[in-house]
């Protein structure tokens, strides 16, 4: 008897293990909502002085340029407040005619972009742009104002400085992406994510070599609007 109900107690224990394992092993498998965050950065050079790079992103519509390289689309743009101080520029004028403005820039402008990537569940995007601009350091802040789709949270930075007659460049990416995949999975999706912030990054350097390429080449550019 008493080998009988060790039997049985035995036999319930490993039941009861199997309804643990089975209940464990379905939930792993059910969607649930999660957020996956992507970051990268990365260094490079340029072979153009830092007054030239300077005097490139203010006077043309790199803005345009470098989204649009990225496989996005740029919609709308406007300028919300500029200010200028000349503090450090004794002859603004004249610095200003010879490309060599020593001027500090604060400005800020919202962007709204449209986006080509149905995972994302989102159109358009809505952003605010924070740049400041200062003799031999330039740093340009662009932020989501919020969820848009799976997109929940967006932040690119580029911060220029010089370096002898070259000029360094860092940018960054950090993107927070909603998911609804089941917990088994979630780790393979915010490896995606990482990817694809790496991928956002090259597209940004791609895109912004491309530019002073092209200034090289005498390429026209569309002017900055004021609006």
């Amino acid at each position: 008897m008493m080998a009988f109900a060790k039997g049985m107690t035995t036999k319930i224990l490993v039941g009861s293990a199997c309804i643990v394992v089975g209940a464990l092993g379905t939930y792993a498998l059910v969607p649930t909502e999660s957020l996956a965050q992507g970051k990268a950065e990365r260094t490079f050079e340029l072979d153009i002085d830092f007054d030239q790079f300077r005097q490139l992103m203010v006077r043309t519509d790199a803005t345009a340029a470098i989204v649009e390289h990225g496989g996005m689309k740029l919609l709308d743009e406007k300028v919300e407040s500029v200010e200028i101080g000349f503090a450090n520029d004794h002859h603004p004028l004249r610095n200003a005619l010879m490309g060599r403005s020593k001027a500090d820039v604060v400005a800020r402008k919202s962007l709204t972009v449209q986006l080509d990537d149905p995972q994302l569940n989102a159109t358009e995007v809505h952003l605010v742009q924070d740049s400041e601009i200062h003799p031999g350091i330039l740093s340009v802040t662009t932020s989501s104002t919020e969820p848009s789709g799976r997109l929940h949270a967006y932040t690119t930075t580029l911060n220029a400085t010089e370096k002898d007659d070259r000029t360094v460049i860092r940018v960054s990416v950090d993107m927070t992406v909603g998911l609804r995949i089941s917990p088994l999975f979630h780790f393979r999706a915010a490896d995606r994510i990482e990817e694809e912030s790496k991928q956002a990054i090259e597209e940004q350097e791609s895109a912004i070599r491309s530019l002073v390429s092209s200034s090289k080449e005498g390429t026209s550019y569309i002017p900055v609007s004021l609006h």
